[in-house]
């Protein structure tokens, strides 16, 4: 015989799942430890800089402090939550994408220029083909995570669009939210 369930046991749990939950692991373990490696690589970059390598330092300790706040302020539910995600977003490919040309152009110079031709072309090839497909994997993380920000379901209920908390969007003149009325 079945059983009847109580109300409360049709309930959905709300809170950070599915996809979300996967963007927050990533904001928490893949950007962080993104943010330490170009701390310290990008630091290597610059050393001989005096301007630039603490200026590099500076930033990659922003991004992994803002990484941090993206992931703890998505879990914690708050209400600014997916737009401190999505410019996160927008800062991760500017920041990552000019890191990117630097240390690719930094080690396309340490290739060594007395050793053959073909094995010069191959060691160039690989850096080049290394570099496009980081490029790649940066957009497509980026604008991927904000199209998902935009469009989700999920998102668009843990997060009201509304000022005021209401499922009405907001016009562009109202706030931050461009999110599209999608069903």
């Amino acid at each position: 015989m079945d059983e009847f369930r109580k109300p409360y046991e049709y309930m959905e749990e709300k809170g950070v799942s599915g996809f979300l939950l996967l963007y927050f692991i990533m904001l928490l373990a893949q950007e962080t430890l993104l943010g330490v490696i170009t701390l310290f690589n990008g630091y290597d970059l610059f050393s001989g800089n005096m301007v630039l390598g603490p200026i590099m330092m500076g930033i990659s300790v922003f991004y992994i402090l803002f990484s941090l706040f993206s992931a703890i302020v998505l879990k914690k539910l708050k209400k600014f939550a997916v737009r401190v995600s999505k410019v996160f977003l927008v800062f991760r490919a500017v920041y990552l994408i000019p890191y990117l040309i630097f240390n690719t152009i930094s080690q396309i110079r340490d290739i060594p220029y007395n050793i053959d031709h073909e094995k010069y072309s191959n060691m160039l090839g690989s850096i080049i083909v290394s570099a496009v497909v980081s490029f790649l994997l940066i957009v497509a993380f980026s604008v991927g995570w904000y199209i998902y920000l935009n469009r989700s379901k999920k998102v668009r209920e843990l997060f009201p669009v509304g000022i005021d908390g209401s499922k009405a969007p907001v016009g562009a003149a109202g706030g931050a939210n461009d999110r599209a009325d999608v069903h």
